[in-house]
């Protein structure tokens, strides 16, 4: 088994005053990782999920503890969605170059605007590139018990 950190750090001087700080969160026990590189995204909708397990041969990631997704194109946003079992889906627009993680594969899905509710799993991630085609990177951990 292995051990993730991943360290965050932010420094900034806005108008003269410096802003620096650092948080490092640790995930203990991993029992499998997937680092692949999905290529050539384009304007329809992509199974993050489905796609790895293809190049993985087949190896399914449930109960996803931490997910790494980064755009790797220099011009074009990629629609990041996480959709759970009942089909509700949450979408993130992420733009070239940057990346986005989650430490865990559960949603708050409310109809009403309410943030508090029921913890439910998402199982699907999809990738929708803008205009062009493009890459992802995606790394994922789990740990299974």
């Amino acid at each position: 088994m292995s051990n993730l950190t991943v360290t965050t750090s932010i420094v900034l001087t806005h108008e003269g005053t410096v802003y620096d700080f650092e948080k490092s969160h640790s995930l203990t026990g991993i029992t499998s990782v997937s680092d692949n590189t999905i290529e050539d995204i384009d304007t329809a909708t992509v199974s993050v999920l489905a796609t790895i397990a293809a190049q993985n041969g087949g190896a399914i990631f449930k109960d996803i503890n931490f997910i790494y997704i980064e755009n790797k194109d220099t011009v074009n946003f990629c629609n990041i969605g996480y959709k759970d079992t009942g089909g509700s889906t949450v979408y993130f627009p992420l733009d070239a170059g940057r990346s986005i993680y989650f430490w865990n594969n559960q949603l708050v899905v409310s109809e009403t605007g309410a943030v508090l509710g029921a913890l439910v799993d998402w199982d699907t991630v999809t990738a929708q590139f803008d205009t062009l085609a493009g890459d992802l990177k995606v790394f994922i951990c789990q740990v299974t018990p």
